[in-house]
């Protein structure tokens, strides 16, 4: 994934998370059961500069063997939160 800062300053990113919001699909129901979400591999802090983008790392996405049948063909959104902080210039 790539992050970017739309701020004028530059950031240190600390945390990324992403979870599953909705799906293409009213029977499939958007939880861990049909599409897990991993944990952030990367290195954190990322030093990102004012109004640039650096690649960050991933957040593996699985389909468990529990996923509705419901959920066939079905696309997921995904919401991705991330915490930052300004650095110094």
């Amino acid at each position: 994934m790539t992050v970017t800062n739309p701020y004028p300053f530059p950031i240190n990113v600390h945390s990324i998370q992403a979870r599953v919001a909705e799906t293409s699909r009213w029977r499939c129901k958007p939880t861990a059961t049909n599409l897990k979400v991993g944990p952030f591999s990367g290195r954190l802090p990322l030093a990102v500069s004012a109004r640039g983008q650096k690649a960050a790392g991933e957040l593996e996405v699985t389909m468990p063997k529990t996923v509705a049948d419901a959920c066939q063909k079905a696309t997921f959104r995904l919401v991705f939160t991330a915490t930052a902080s300004r650095t110094a210039r």
